[in-house]
């Protein structure tokens, strides 16, 4: 009832404050208000804050709005310095030798500084270790080059970044790490106190928009009383490493690598704790047995946040760009594991009977291949005429472990993708043994994965599944941005540099695609330009196979 009543407090204040913004002066007011809050936040001897706004009135997204009306902020990029970059760190004190010592420093030319490399992987991460070993993050001091230690870390939202916060002398300023396809990495230094954000890594990846530091400071004023209560603690912080990536691929891809490397370093006693809210591949106390069963927690999406606040938290989110062989192994074993023994033995006879398997996957929504159904149909029947034990799977969209609820979203996309499942069985030749995964739990594809012999992909997720779990030869196919390269060339895609001494696919020729229209462009995502549907000949994607196969004899 007391909650409720809040909601409903909460958004009359809301409505409240957008009709008080329009009276002159109001706005600036609130802003001042909101910043005095968080200048006192980022004091290095914090005292006691007050507010005329009650606590529960702190609304966060009212906040936000108030914050990024305000002057934008100074973005410094280490790579492309300005004169006046140079007058402003010596207006500010700041040492740009110091600052360079906290970079994310990648050699040779600054077309190779974006995007991560399999011989750099563990280098990138390597403070992740280092947190683990001293139980703080460390930064050098940009004022003086000494360095600074922080065992205060604080998340904003389920999955974003994480801000450890540093105190040099009377300042305050936020490190802050994160992007998941990097491996969880530094990313840029926050000074509050002049409203300035340098850069660590490449403009591309480590600043993605204002939003993200509003958003940091309007969780910091709306939770003042509890944030000043985490800094205040003079306890020492629980160290714990946070699971959290929901998507398959990045759960394997920039998670379970960063746990193996922790395993295979023989830290894993050195973790107090292991806080989990997603587990898409299997539970992770299996996966990683080296832990102590005891440390394991899992929690809610929702309530991870304020955890961190109330459970006095350092927060350590692990992170790898390299697909190892001990990460696949690992995933195998548990899905293994978590499947009935019929299942696995239909499985193996499906590998007994047929040679060769072709696993094709099938993609709606954005960057689909429009005639897929008809272009994998025909495919496989050509393969049918050449080799009489020729099988084929079709994946799509699998349920990933602990997914138990279907939103309206996944309804839809299982049902387009079982509506182009039907056309392509009715497209078959009735001789193909086919075996369908869509929809089916993701242990399902990976007992799979282990029988097959070659694959034809869509670019981006279900490609890396299948080239991750079986080391297997494919074909590749996109609309032509994504097979030329979205950011001008595909040499940094996953299918590319996450695994080491991998197969590496054949991508078809941009030129023989047909870019059409259709896709539906999201506000939030960072390369609308390449998700045009596309269409092509089969026999393209059919001559390649082929070649796969005579060069596999």
């Amino acid at each position: 009832m007391l909650i409720n009543l809040r909601r409903v407090l909460t958004k009359l204040l809301a409505l409240s404050l957008k009709v008080m913004r329009c009276i002159p002066g109001f706005s600036l007011a609130e802003y001042r208000h909101y910043y005095e809050i968080e200048r006192q936040l980022s004091r290095a001897e914090l005292s006691n804050i007050c507010s005329f706004f009650p606590l529960f009135a702190l609304d966060r997204h009212s906040i936000g709005e108030s914050l990024s009306k305000s002057s934008d902020y100074r973005i410094i990029d280490l790579d492309n310095l300005t004169d006046d970059d140079h007058e402003y760190f010596e207006k500010n004190g700041l040492v740009l030798e110091y600052i360079a010592e906290n970079k994310r420093c990648l050699p040779g030319e600054s077309n190779d500084k974006a995007f991560p490399h399999q011989e750099l992987d563990e280098y990138d991460q390597a403070f992740q270790l280092e947190a683990i070993n001293s139980r703080c993050v460390t930064a050098i001091c940009p004022r003086s080059g000494i360095t600074l230690y922080s065992n205060r870390s604080l998340l904003t939202e389920a999955g974003g970044t994480i801000f450890y916060r540093f105190i040099e002398y009377d300042h305050v300023f936020y490190l802050a790490v994160g992007r998941d396809s990097m491996g969880y990495v530094k990313l840029y230094m926050y000074f509050p106190d002049v409203q300035t954000i340098i850069l660590l890594g490449d403009k591309d990846w480590a600043w993605l928009g204002r939003w993200e530091v509003d958003q940091f400071r309007a969780y910091l004023i709306s939770n003042y009383k509890n944030v000043f209560d985490y800094l205040n603690n003079q306890t020492v912080p629980v160290m714990c490493a946070l699971v959290d990536h929901a998507h398959f691929a990045h759960h394997i891809w920039n998670t379970l690598t960063g746990l193996s490397k922790v395993t295979t370093k023989q830290y894993a006693d050195l973790i107090d704790s292991i806080l989990m809210t997603q587990e898409p591949m299997g539970p992770i106390n299996q996966l990683f047995p080296e832990f102590d069963a005891k440390k394991f927690q899992r929690v809610s999406s929702s309530k991870i946040v304020d955890l961190i606040l109330a459970k006095n938290l350092f927060l350590i989110r692990l992170g790898g760009t390299v697909v190892t062989d001990d990460v696949v192994e690992r995933i195998h074993r548990v899905a293994v594991e978590n499947s009935p023994l019929p299942y696995i033995k239909d499985a193996q006879d499906f590998r007994t009977k047929h040679w060769p398997i072709l696993w094709a996957t099938i993609r709606t929504g954005n960057r689909s291949w429009l005639s897929q159904a008809e272009g994998i149909a025909r495919i496989a029947n050509e393969f049918k005429k050449l080799y009489p034990d020729f099988a084929l799977i079709i994946d799509g969209y699998a349920i990933p472990f602990g997914q138990k609820d279907t939103n309206r979203q996944l309804t839809g996309i299982l049902a387009d993708e079982e509506q182009v499942m039907h056309k392509i069985k009715d497209l078959l030749h009735p001789s193909i043994d086919v075996h369908f995964l869509i929809g089916k739990p993701i242990f399902q594809s990976v007992i799979y994965s282990r029988f097959i012999d070659f694959y034809l992909a869509h670019h981006g997720s279900l490609q890396n599944k299948i080239a991750w779990l079986s080391n297997k030869p494919g074909v590749v196919h996109s609309n032509k941005t994504a097979l030329s390269g979205i950011n001008g060339t595909k040499q940094f895609y996953a299918a590319f540099t996450s695994i080491k001494s991998g197969v590496f696919p054949v991508y078809l020729d941009p030129e023989i695609v047909t870019d059409l229209s259709g896709a539906q462009i999201g506000s939030n995502l960072r390369w609308n330009f390449s998700l045009d549907h596309y269409d092509f000949d089969y026999h393209h994607a059919f001559d390649e196979l082929h070649k796969i196969l005579e060069t596999a004899k």
